[in-house]
């Protein structure tokens, strides 16, 4: 498990994930909320420190490593910290699957969606999986190709000629149930990749499209069973952004504040005031000058048949 600053969600998922594994790798990136303190509440935690700036899988590395120090052919699982499989069901999962070295597991990747009510699984969401564990040969690594983690396999690349499609089993997710958190979250996720490729504004928007608003009547209704025995899962609901502000900033300071105008992450409050702070005008984004410039078209098409 990667974490930088996840102080507010850790007590709930250590706690779930502490029922079922035998150890809990955590790959601290240099956390000052307080998370160094969790960790010691729960026996089954090892750290290991992650120095590295910015969000890549070479974290990922630094984990299977260190996984390896307990033997092969282990059942590895990789989890962010705002995720948790269900007890009950791991248990059933781990009773009745035949396990072979090399063999990996996707699970439905199951969004919570702004309660402990709802899970969205509309668009990308729609029978979205996640791979995420693997009975591990001690050898096979992941590529050396350095990515930006979330858009890498969790499971070393080998092993997914051999996955295996778990539908009984999710991972839930947490991300989108502490919403106003998420929001900064993703915002600095766009901003950070806009830096590396400067003119990849349009695929990044698109990419990132998902973590915008969805209306209610289109989600989906939680299973009781993905939440039973998870204490303190409301208390996920309501978290307020911390770091991932501070970092926006840092990088509106660096880059200018108009460099980040196309990306879709003014409607931030605090992010749309801080823009006509220091340019006097609102931002627009790129899809609103397409959309405009469209619609002006479609004016002069429209205008041109009348007058003919």
């Amino acid at each position: 498990m990667p974490v930088k600053n996840e102080a507010d969600v850790l007590p709930v998922t250590l706690n779930v994930i502490s029922k079922y594994c035998d150890t809990i790798i955590i790959a601290d990136q240099m956390s000052t909320d307080g998370s160094m303190e969790i960790y010691k509440k729960f026996p089954k935690v090892i750290i290991i420190d992650n120095p590295r700036d910015g969000h890549s899988n070479q974290v990922r590395w630094d984990l299977l490593k260190t996984a390896r120090q307990f033997g092969d052919n282990n059942l590895i699982i990789s989890l962010d910290a705002d995720e948790y499989i269900p007890p009950k069901l791991f248990e059933k999962f781990l009773n009745e699957t035949d396990f072979k070295v090399g063999d990996s597991f996707r699970f439905p990747w199951i969004q919570l969606w702004k309660s402990t009510e709802y899970y969205n699984d509309t668009g990308v969401w729609y029978r979205n999986y996640q791979r995420a564990a693997w009975l591990d040969d001690g050898a096979t690594n992941y590529g050396e190709e350095i990515i930006i983690n979330d858009h890498v396999a969790r499971v070393p690349p080998a092993f997914l000629n051999n996955c295996k499609k778990i539908d009984s089993l999710p991972i839930i997710h947490l991300q989108w149930l502490s919403w106003n958190k998420t929001q900064f979250k993703q915002i600095l996720y766009r901003c950070t990749e806009l830096v590396k490729k400067p003119n990849d504004y349009i695929s990044i928007n698109s990419a990132y499209s998902h973590s915008l608003d969805c209306d209610i009547s289109k989600l989906s209704k939680v299973k009781p069973e993905w939440i039973e025995g998870v204490d303190s899962l409301k208390t996920a609901e309501d978290l307020k952004p911390t770091w991932h502000l501070q970092e926006i900033k840092k990088l509106f300071d660096e880059h200018g504040i108009l460099f980040f105008e196309p990306l879709q992450i003014w409607h931030i409050k605090e992010l749309e005031d801080e823009f006509i702070k220091q340019t006097g005008r609102r931002p627009i984004s790129i899809q609103e000058n397409y959309i405009t410039k469209n619609i002006k078209k479609v004016k002069r098409y429209l205008i041109k048949l009348i007058h003919y």
